[in-house]
């Protein structure tokens, strides 16, 4: 009842607050200088810096420059403020804006002010124990404008964020909705990437220690590694104007805590263990993480025992993607920007890419020859920036045969894809052409020219072009790998999928690789093709296909039972038939197995086994995965016969009423993921038309 009663007596104030005050003009964009009239039949106070309103309106305020207006109604001794209008004066931005307004001594008091040195800074960078070090909050009101129009009015709280950037003289903010301020959440969609429209916290970042220079090499670089399966911040660039003055470019960023892995993995707070550096705890506990580095320190992961422990503790794919992204860069700060993180109930670590400004070229000017992957795999009893505690998990990853060749395939995979130049080089022309217009008036206010500007966006160009070659020689050199060979597709990519052990190549493009692709590829139809031919003629594959003709079935999977890791096969004709001609697969197209010369009598039997050959079984070289997977059944011809997706560990019992029928992909695919309730809709439809036929046929007689 209180609540209710509070709520109408702050709906009765905002009705009084506007029938006593009336402002002529909102905030937003305008050509010429404007004419601010606020009328009431009290007194009102106002400022254009940011400041309380103090100053007594009397006039109209003509406004010929961008300009904060704070204003209030006084009644008594009491003041009644309103939400801040920014009015930006002859100002073009192509991209949103971000206006902050604080009292002006929150951020630039000598004293006290977040942004300022204080009275305990040490005289040298990055000037620890100054204001800005403190990660002090305040108070704020925040609006955002995007395509010209206010998107979002609230109050926020606000503090400085970041490490050795804090010392810039545009300092990176965080952005903080609570229910203190007024609302919990920012409700807006800021990322074109993201599903997301509501936020707890962002970020305003000055592109750390890429700070006047590109104001992208972080952004862009983790929109580069955005597929490659490891969690990264999306990005938007932003102008940003504090108390209505010009700011500069700022990247807004969702910001890396416990709110980012609620939302993106759904993580409660309570289970999340988020840690940074060595192992730093920035949320939940390190103590299981300093445990499994304590046991890595002894452990052999080329022996099975150990590597199966490891696998159970840490995300292996997910690590070394992000290995390979942080060499790729040539970071050289990446053994202290380091973010990961796990789902404390029985979840596996996995990292974050973060952070990456020191890459790129970024105050070198040969960086893309940089051995990166020797410094980032080997042991070192340097302080920085690659101590050895920085890499002893890569290098005892590598210890595994099976892991080390998984993470050459990795390298030689994002080398031809995510990292292809010509890939990369669109991204970055279309995040140089976002900010390209605003770059003039941020040098403008931090001083420098375009040409500077111009030069680390091509100092960034010739990292990404040559990058690829160095990696792959350095690559070679770590591995006794020798040459790469170039290799050429030609296929249409609608009628067929080519993979290289389970990873997808392109069509119609250039591979690079050490290995002989003649034999790594697997050719797999699309539903409705089937393979004529496949060809290599000068390391140049050409696969053709044609349309897929009726087929007569033999063979069915007619059980599966995941937890004793069973299939059974059943021979359905009235012939008998060789398992030779036959092929079985799980999800992974590298486990694609060729059965055994054995031959099947009509109706008969035969149970495959991911396990053992107990009781005439065969073995087959994979198992299925306890959470959900597929068995699929092809033809010598890789015609895909059948797919059935499995999820748990329950057995399914299939049922085949139609032996011989002539089947073609498409229909067989739907009714294999429905097998044994195919058939039943079907009757009883029959039956319900049958019953209806029948009343009809008796009324009408």
């Amino acid at each position: 009842m209180k609540k209710i009663i509070g709520l109408m007596f702050f709906c009765l104030i905002g009705l009084v607050n506007a029938q006593d005050i009336r402002l002529n003009l909102k905030g937003g964009f305008y050509k010429n200088t404007i004419e601010i009239n606020l009328e009431s039949k009290t007194k009102v106070l106002y400022s254009l810096d940011g400041s309380s309103p103090t100053v007594v309106y009397r006039q109209p305020l003509k406004v010929d420059s961008t300009r904060l207006l704070r204003y209030a109604i006084a009644e008594g001794d009491s003041i009644i403020e309103f939400s801040p209008e920014l009015y930006l004066i002859n100002a073009y931005h192509s991209l949103p804006v971000v206006s902050i307004q604080t009292e002006p001594n929150n951020l630039f008091s000598a004293d006290t002010g977040i942004f300022m040195m204080g009275s305990k800074a040490k005289p040298r960078k990055p000037y620890k124990g100054a204001n800005f070090w403190l990660n002090k909050e305040v108070p704020a009101h925040m609006e955002y404008f995007e395509n010209g129009q206010s998107q979002l009015k609230q109050n926020i709280g606000i503090r400085v964020f970041g490490g050795y950037s804090r010392s810039n003289d545009q300092k990176s903010i965080t952005l903080v909705s609570r229910k203190k301020y007024g609302k919990k959440k920012m409700d807006h969609k800021f990322f074109k990437s993201r599903k997301f429209d509501s936020y707890k916290t962002l970020i305003l970042r000055n592109s750390g220690n890429d700070f006047n220079r590109s104001m992208l090499r972080d952004a862009y670089y983790t929109t580069v590694c955005s597929n490659m399966g490891i969690d990264v911040q999306a990005s938007q660039p932003t102008v940003v104007y504090i108390n209505g003055k010009y700011w500069g470019i700022m990247n807004l960023r969702e910001k890396l805590n416990e709110n980012y892995l609620k939302q993106h993995h759904d993580i409660k707070k309570d289970s999340l263990d988020l840690l940074k550096h060595r192992f730093d705890r920035q949320h939940g506990s390190n103590k299981d993480y300093k445990m499994l580095l304590k046991w890595l320190e002894t452990a052999d992961l080329s022996i099975p025992k150990d590597s199966i422990y490891f696998e159970k503790r840490v995300d292996v794919m997910n690590f070394m993607n992000y290995h390979i992204a942080e060499v790729f860069c040539d970071n050289r700060d990446a053994g202290g920007n380091i973010r990961y993180y796990r789902d404390g109930k029985n979840g596996k670590w996995r990292w974050i890419l973060f952070d990456v400004d020191a890459g790129l070229n970024n105050g070198v000017n040969k960086g893309h020859k940089s051995n990166t992957l020797k410094k980032m795999t080997t042991y070192s009893d340097e302080a920085w920036p690659n101590p050895a505690w920085s890499t002893l998990i890569i290098r005892k990853i590598l210890q595994n045969p099976s892991w080390r060749k998984k993470y050459i395939e990795l390298f030689q995979y994002h080398m031809n894809t995510t990292f292809n130049f010509k890939r990369t080089i669109a991204i970055l022309d279309s995040m140089e052409a976002n900010i390209n217009h605003e770059m003039v008036y941020h040098k403008i206010r931090w001083g420098g020219s375009l040409n500077s500007f111009s030069r680390e966006i091509n100092s960034i160009k010739n990292f990404m072009s040559k990058r690829p070659e160095y990696c792959l020689n350095h690559l070679s050199l770590k591995f006794g790998l020798g040459r790469p060979q170039d290799f050429y597709t030609d296929y249409q990519s609608e009628d067929v999928k080519v993979f290289v052990n389970d990873i997808p190549l392109s069509s119609c493009d250039q591979w690079i690789s050490f290995n002989d692709l003649n034999k790594d590829v697997i050719v797999i139809p699309q539903q409705g093709y089937q393979i004529k031919k496949v060809e290599w003629t000068n390391n140049v594959l050409n696969v053709e296909t044609e349309k897929k003709k009726s087929h007569r079935r033999a063979l069915y999977i007619t059980g599966i039972n995941p937890s004793n890791e069973e299939i059974k096969l059943t021979n359905y004709s009235k012939k008998p038939i060789n398992l030779q001609y036959y092929q079985i697969a799980d999800s992974k197209n590298e486990h694609i197995t060729r059965l055994p010369n054995r031959v099947l009598k009509p109706n008969e039997s035969i149970l495959l086994s991911g396990l053992d050959t107990v009781g005439g079984r065969i073995k087959i070289p994979f198992k299925l995965s306890k959470k959900q997977d597929k068995v699929r059944l092809f033809s010598s011809q890789m015609l895909l016969l059948e797919e059935l997706e499995v999820s748990g560990r329950k057995s399914v019992m299939l049922a085949h009423n139609l032996p011989m029928k002539t089947f073609n992909v498409k229909k067989e695919g739907v009714q294999n993921k429905k097998r044994g309730k195919t058939n039943f809709p079907l009757y009883l439809g029959l039956m319900v038309l049958s019953a209806f036929a029948v009343i009809l046929y008796t009324k009408m007689r």
